[in-house]
């Protein structure tokens, strides 16, 4: 079971707990290849240790070469990496990574990933999972010249079908294309490149990652060309696939770099996805094919052209209605050629709990979508000024413009409220039967998605759904946060599952154990439920916590 432990703040930096260490090596690379790993079998318990670049070029080597041996091994980095811009082959170019990389919280610098009509970035395919690691500076380029097959480049991951999570890109990714045909398609993202469902897991995902590297798509042909590029913060494409019961997710991801996608046919550009495409109407409640973004937000500016130009502030174009997204906003100015709009350019999907203030402009511009032409958007919101509508083409309702104050007044479906956090918070307790887990609180005049505070401590529970089958697993985690000025020593139940209804779950209720906790330090603890599909979150609860 795959436990989650955050300290959740979408508009703060991505924390994870990682073991320390008194002191560490960083290795320079020589752009040489080892022959073996320092230590480790590969196994979940023993994974193998890389801690030099000529060990990370080994991995990349063997898995490339289809090592059934390493392809889908455990792996862990010991030390922080510099990869000296050397010329640098991504790890799954020729075969997928289905293993488990965990970067361990440490940092690999300087990558050069320089390819040609072929995927780009430090991982070319992952169908396993990338966790817990930050590429420092670099740069990662891909060149289209010919028009055989669909590119992707990112910093971390060209192409997702697994999980990629707590990671943070530093490196700038550029895309230049010198075509003309239109079967040249470019996906270019910060984390990840293109996303779609995985095979073996029936769901991929990008959880808690950040990206502060520019994305930039750029085509030097003649303005004739037919190229399409879409760029986003965190990924570039995000596709929830065609089979059954297989959907994607991005969850708790901030993108702080730059988007910017220019001289194309097709431009459609977002502050965390260019594109949110489900391939089909389906179930959004049974997960099937869709895709969900929530808990996001992007802080830099978006911007394209083309002759066919979508540009958002959150996703340039989000298409269907089970493209699900909620809880994210965007602060980061918007311009485009058309169809712009401070969260979606062109919106077909169904948004809620979320808003602009960016400033945007251009042709057909909307201070909460470029253009709606199907789909609901709910509850979202958008600063005054910065746009005359909030949809530049058709209707949007039970959304509203605020004012710049700490008040955050405003307006809408003819009931005022005197705080925007109120409206938000609304819709947050009505979609979660009552039971608010998380909520929307002022930062300054700026709204921002946080855990609730219980008394002088922060209680935080995230759940994470692990299982298509039944039985299933459901893993929940409790963290303690001590916000007195002084320690406190701390005790009590933590967590229970309200079992009135019979579900006949088994599950452990256990005691938080005695402990002295210091100020500003944070404690937690988890719990593995196994139960029936019908069990129910809202089941869950979180009881106080005793202060000596």
């Amino acid at each position: 079971m795959n436990k989650t432990i955050l300290k959740f703040s979408m508009a703060a930096a991505i924390a994870f707990l990682l073991p320390s260490y008194a002191a560490y090596a960083e290795d320079t690379w020589s752009s040489d290849i080892a022959s073996s790993f320092s230590a480790g079998s590969g196994s979940d318990t023993d994974p193998y240790v890389i801690s030099t670049g000529a060990e990370l070029a080994y991995l990349a080597q063997e898995v490339n070469a289809g090592n059934e041996s390493y392809n889908s091994a455990y792996y862990i980095l010991e030390d922080d990496i510099d990869l000296a811009s050397n010329p640098w082959t991504p790890i799954g170019l020729d075969n997928a990574f289905y293993g488990v990389f965990d970067g361990n919280g440490k940092t690999i610098t300087n990558l050069n990933s320089n390819q040609t009509d072929k995927n780009s970035g430090l991982f070319a395919l992952n169908v396993g999972t990338v966790k817990n690691l930050t590429l420092g500076s670099g740069t990662v380029e891909i060149t289209i010249d010919k028009g055989t097959e669909n590119t992707y480049s990112a910093g971390m991951i060209a192409v997702n079908n697994g999980t990629v999570e707590n990671c943070v890109n530093y490196a700038d990714i550029q895309a230049t294309s010198t075509s003309l045909l239109f079967s040249d398609v470019i996906c270019i993202g910060g984390i990840v490149g293109f996303d779609t469902t995985s095979t073996v897991t029936g769901h991929s995902s990008i959880i808690d990652c950040a990206n502060y590297g520019d994305v930039t798509g750029i085509c030097t042909a003649a303005s004739n060309n037919l190229t399409q590029i879409y760029g986003g913060g965190i990924c570039g494409y995000i596709s929830g696939g065609i089979i059954k019961d297989r959907y994607s997710v991005m969850d708790g991801c901030t993108n702080y770099g730059e988007i910017n996608v220019s001289g194309v046919r097709t431009a459609r550009a977002g502050g965390l996805s260019g594109y949110a495409e489900t391939q089909s109407s389906a179930s959004v409640s049974a997960l099937d094919r869709c895709i969900i973004i929530r808990n996001s937000a992007n802080k830099n500016q978006v911007s394209a052209s083309g002759s066919y130009c979508m540009t958002g502030g959150l996703v340039g174009y989000p298409y269907r209605s089970n493209t699900i997204i909620s809880n994210c906003y965007n602060t980061g100015d918007v311009s485009g050629s058309q169809n712009s709009g401070g969260l979606f350019g062109l919106s077909t999907c169904t948004a809620a709990n979320c808003y602009n203030s960016g400033t945007v402009s251009g042709s057909t511009v909307g201070a909460v979508a470029g253009k709606k032409s199907g789909g609901t958007i709910s509850n979202c919101y958008a600063l005054t000024n910065t746009a005359a509508k909030l949809s530049g083409s058709g209707t949007i309702t039970d959304c509203a413009f605020f004012n710049e104050d700490t008040d955050g007044e405003f307006t809408v479906s003819g009931t005022s409220y005197n705080k925007l956090t109120d409206a938000l918070n609304a819709w947050v307790a009505l979609s979660e039967n009552g039971t608010i887990y998380k909520s929307w609180e002022l930062s300054g005049s700026t709204p921002e998605f946080k855990l609730p505070d219980s008394g002088e401590f922060t209680l935080n529970e995230i759940t994470e759904y692990t299982s298509d089958n039944e039985p299933y697993d459901k893993g929940f985690s409790v963290s303690v946060k001590n916000n007195y000025s002084e320690d406190k020593t701390i005790s009590g139940i933590i967590w229970n599952l309200n079992d009135s209804d019979n579900k006949k779950s088994e599950y452990t209720q256990t005691d938080m154990a005695t402990v002295t906790l210091e100020k500003g330090a944070t404690v937690s603890y988890g719990i593995i439920i196994r139960g029936t599909a019908q069990d129910s979150a809202a089941n869950i609860s979180v009881s106080s916590v005793e202060v000596e």
